[in-house]
């Protein structure tokens, strides 16, 4: 048995919604944790990740859509190129 690759399209195709959800949301908190790090523990950067993915709503569906243009890259590339659209990087 081979190991298949974790790409965006694999998460659309594979994963359930409430998997899929959970999946994206910890690469949430792995973002705003290293730019709380990178911004030398100010909140304001991470504070703006978790704003823009928990409270806007659009916010998730674009970043499925994101997902489906771009199957063969992986979320977390997808999900950190969206959130610099938002909070910078």
């Amino acid at each position: 048995m081979t190991a298949q690759a974790l790409t965006a399209g694999v998460v659309m195709e594979k994963m359930e919604g409430s998997d899929r959800y959970t999946y994206v949301a910890g690469i949430i908190e792995g973002l705003a944790h290293a730019r709380f790090v990178k911004d030398n523990k100010d909140t304001q950067g991470r504070a703006c990740i978790y704003t823009w993915f928990y409270d806007d709503k659009a916010t998730l569906p674009k970043i499925y859509a994101a997902f489906e243009k771009y199957p063969g890259t992986l979320p977390g590339a997808v999900v950190g190129a969206l959130a610099a659209t938002k909070c910078g990087v």
